[in-house]
């Protein structure tokens, strides 16, 4: 009887824990439409201008729109770290910094503000996969170290 009992506890939580899964992977967020335009690029600086956005889209939902579209291109580590972005990658102790013109998502440490001629870019808040995009508005991938 007591080996009936635990097999039946094991069918159960398997049960459950398929069920639960299945729920996860099918509740996943769907990909809003969002599109931009390279308004500058060159070793170590990418700049990209939101033309088009759903309510809701993030710069990664841009950003995948125009790799696919190959306007750019960009690599992640599967937890939101880019490792390179139009084929220029992160190595040693650089990293790749994320800014943008829209002032509401500025982290507030002005100390870390870019200037890229007479423009202002602010560190970003948040990163790509949960930052919201504005049309008209520019975010900024910076190599540094």
């Amino acid at each position: 009887m007591k080996k009936l009992w635990t097999k039946l506890i094991i069918f159960c939580t398997t049960i459950c824990t398929l069920v639960g899964l299945l729920c996860l992977s099918s509740c996943a967020a769907p990909q809003k439409q969002a599109d931009g335009t390279v308004v500058h690029r060159e070793a170590g600086l990418l700049m990209i201008r939101i033309d088009s956005a759903e309510e809701g889209a993030t710069l990664k939902d841009a950003m995948t729109k125009m790799q696919a579209d190959g306007k750019i291109t960009f690599e992640e580590d599967g937890t939101g770290m880019i490792l390179s972005v139009d084929g220029y990658a992160a190595s040693g102790s650089g990293w790749w910094g994320l800014y943008t013109s829209d002032e509401e998502f500025d982290m507030g440490y002005p100390e870390y503000n870019l200037y890229v001629g007479a423009e202002i870019y602010y560190c970003s808040s948040l990163g790509y996969a949960l930052l919201p995009v504005a049309v008209g508005e520019t975010y900024v991938w910076h190599y540094g170290g």
